[in-house]
């Protein structure tokens, strides 16, 4: 009877070692990954804050629309003037409004269409704009 009796015992030591230790709760097993996430997150975050400080766009700052640029553009092309209708329809903005971004906003516009839509245009534009209501200032294409 002694070995009916052992027999039981061994069998669960057996399966109890075949199944290896037991698992941790999946609670626990999860938490490093989500600190190693929020952690990659903030350091994606502030690496963004560091970022926009160099760059003159602050497009990913906590606050991107810190200042309003007053701005009017005026376009010549052999030696003709476009009216501001036609300045909207070239660049997708009015000719002259206020933007709650960064003036550079409208200056990479206006590269952009013209480094690959208007350089067969040669044309002459000036972006005349103000910041926050301070001193007048003047931007042109082609740059200097």
């Amino acid at each position: 009877m002694a070995l009916i009796r052992e027999a039981p015992s061994c069998r669960r030591t057996f399966r109890s070692t075949v199944n290896g230790p037991p698992q941790k709760p999946r609670k626990e097993t999860l938490a490093p990954m989500r600190t190693i996430a929020a952690v990659l997150f903030l350091a994606f975050q502030l690496g963004m804050i560091v970022y926009a400080r160099f760059d003159a766009g602050r497009y990913y700052c906590w606050a991107p629309h810190d200042e309003h640029a007053r701005y009017e553009i005026q376009i010549e092309i052999d030696g003709d003037s476009l009216e501001p209708s036609e300045i909207q329809e070239r660049y997708r903005i009015r000719a002259r409004s206020v933007d709650p971004r960064a003036i550079e906003h409208i200056q990479r516009i206006v590269r952009h269409y013209e480094q690959l839509h208007g350089i067969d245009d040669h044309a002459q534009v000036t972006v005349t704009y103000e910041i926050n209501g301070g001193a007048s200032q003047t931007w042109s294409w082609p740059e200097a």
